[in-house]
């Protein structure tokens, strides 16, 4: 059996609060950063989906991506996608990030709304926040906010895009 991703109701709370605050300003934080390159670029594919409720999965992925357009990383995460109705989604997850040579790793913990366009493909914008205790290349993630999206095509793989929120 699987682990599930669980959260406490305290921290649900204050991470569904951040959520709101991050979204309010993605607008403003999209409009700074102009045509500035994303700090992180991910691709993936879904690896396992369990419904877990009604409206409820639990998902989990793998991808390879990039941070600062020079250091690779490889990635497993699962969040919960919860169905808010009106073709609306939300998403509450985390992910393990560890660099390329496997001596280092850094966590990302992540929000997000989303919904299907016309084409198939979910779309999700969200904010997130990492933690490291690393010394190394991976070092600079250690408190830095993000904010994101993603795109998940109808075979499951998604592509995202992340820019740091200063």
């Amino acid at each position: 059996m699987k682990n599930r991703c669980t959260f406490s109701p305290i921290w649900l709370i204050v991470t569904i609060l951040s959520f709101i605050v991050a979204v309010t300003g993605v607008v403003s934080v999209y409009a700074q950063t102009g045509l500035v390159e994303p700090f992180f670029q991910e691709s993936g594919i879904i690896t396992d989906q369990i419904e877990t409720g009604p409206g409820e999965m639990q998902i989990s992925y793998s991808a390879n991506g990039t941070f600062k357009g020079n250091i690779e990383i490889t990635s497993n995460g699962d969040f919960v996608s919860i169905s808010m109705g009106d073709n609306i989604t939300f998403g509450l997850g985390q992910e393990v990030i560890t660099s390329a040579d496997g001596s280092e790793t850094a966590n990302y913990t992540f929000i997000g709304k989303g919904n299907v366009t016309e084409e198939g493909r979910s779309v999700f914008y969200g904010a997130s926040d990492y933690s490291t205790d690393s010394i190394g290349e991976l070092s600079f993630l250690n408190n830095i906010l993000g904010i994101f999206n993603v795109e998940i095509d109808q075979t499951a793989r998604f592509v995202s895009n992340e820019w740091e929120w200063k």
